[in-house]
Parts: structure tokens; C-alpha cells; sequence
């Protein structure tokens, strides 16, 4: 049950965090929102060349087109939604070790209640 629990717990935090840093899912947008345009951006419609989804960890990078023609790529990963995504992922692990620790309990290590040892000859 523990291990069911734990298990729930870490991925119901990694989609969360998955979740919260994508909610959109346009990175576009998330690139406009959350960044801006850098200082020294082109003046062009396509100014934004790139921007693409980071699985781990987290984030996004947009690629921003520069007024001298070079391109700057910015990656952003947002620090809470890393956390819980590595919190979701110790949980996920944790439930597992449970689980094999569970497995490899030998059976004679849980001892008999007293009244079920034997107690020398009863005739």
C-alpha cells in the first residue's frame, strides 16, 4: 500500500510539473510571454526563428534573430516545476524500492506469535 502510495504521489508531481511548464503547449507563446524579446532583436515580423520544448530538465528555448544577423538562442528552465519534477521522479523510485524490498523479505523472518511455537513434548 505504501508503495501504491508513493508511486501516485511522484506521478501526480511529474505530470504536474510537466503540466505547469507547458500548459499551452505553444512555445511560442510561452517564448513571447515569458522571455519578451531580448534587447537588440531584429525588427522583422519572424524575429523568433526557433523554439522548442526541453524535456529534461524542464524549460523551453527560444532562438531570437538579432538586428546584426546572428541568432541567440535563450533556454529558460523554470526552478519549481524542476523541483517537483525531480520530487515526482524520487517518489517513483522510492515506490519501487519499496516494492523489491517487499519481494525479497525472506518468509522465516517474520516470527510465529508465541502461542503457535511448539513447546516440547505435549503427550
Amino acid at each position: 500500500m505504501l508503495a501504491l502510495g508513493l508511486l501516485l504521489a511522484g506521478v501526480v508531481s511529474a505530470v504536474g510539473a510537466y503540466t505547469a511548464t507547458f500548459p499551452q503547449g505553444e512555445t511560442y507563446v510561452s517564448c513571447y510571454d515569458e522571455q519578451g524579446e531580448p534587447p537588440g532583436v531584429s525588427s522583422s515580423e519572424n524575429n523568433l526563428t526557433e523554439a522548442e520544448n526541453l524535456t529534461f530538465p524542464l524549460g523551453y528555448s527560444c532562438s531570437w534573430e538579432m538586428a546584426d544577423g546572428s541568432v541567440l538562442t535563450q533556454p529558460s528552465y523554470p526552478e519549481t516545476e524542476n523541483v517537483f519534477l525531480v520530487l515526482g521522479l524520487g517518489l517513483i523510485a522510492a515506490s519501487a524500492v519499496v516494492v523489491v524490498r517487499g519481494i525479497r523479505r525472506p518468509a522465516d523472518s517474520v516470527a510465529a506469535p508465541d502461542s503457535l511455537q511448539p513447546v516440547g513434548d505435549q503427550r
